[in-house]
């Protein structure tokens, strides 16, 4: 990943063979957008699984009913698809969410030099400055993140509950 988006990386190579940016403008995403492309890459696969099994679960009569009607595919996917597995989606983000708060590797993969996520800056209060108080802080700060995060899922397991 580090190599991908380097100034000289991959990345900015595709968008200069592309033409979407000029080749003295190229920079460096080794900051904190080089951190949110890792991790939609790292957790793409996982809500596609999950996006892929609900839309296999679909009744398809209303997908070949909106077909023979003449709409177009981007909006059999907008108004059709995407609104029945709205639930699925949001329970994935919510998932990946929680998975986010608690890497530490990554943020140190792409930015080693500077902290720059709540789990990074544990570890470097705790084994760098002996800064207990400020580190138990954060994880508390943590919690509540991931502890919203947990009620919304629940929440949407219970109506799903309900309406079965």
């Amino acid at each position: 990943m580090r190599t991908f988006l380097a100034k000289n990386g991959l990345l900015n190579h595709v968008l200069i063979g592309t033409g979407l940016i000029e080749p003295l403008s190229a920079e460096s995403m080794l900051d904190w957008r080089g951190i949110v492309v890792a991790f939609v890459w790292k957790q793409a696969p996982f809500v596609t699984l999950l996006l892929a099994g609900a839309m296999a679960s679909l009744d398809r009569t209303h997908v070949e009913a909106a077909r023979n009607l003449g709409a177009p595919r981007w909006r059999v996917l907008f108004g059709i698809v995407l609104p029945q597995v709205r639930g699925t989606l949001l329970v994935g983000l919510v998932l990946s969410f929680v998975t986010m708060l608690s890497v530490l590797s990554v943020p140190l993969m792409i930015n080693p030099n500077s902290p720059t996520m709540m789990t990074v800056d544990v570890a470097y209060r705790i084994s760098t400055l002996s800064d207990y108080a400020v580190a138990n802080a954060l994880c508390l700060i943590s919690l509540l993140l991931a502890a919203v995060g947990a009620a919304f899922y629940l929440r949407h397991a219970a109506q799903k509950a309900e309406g079965a």
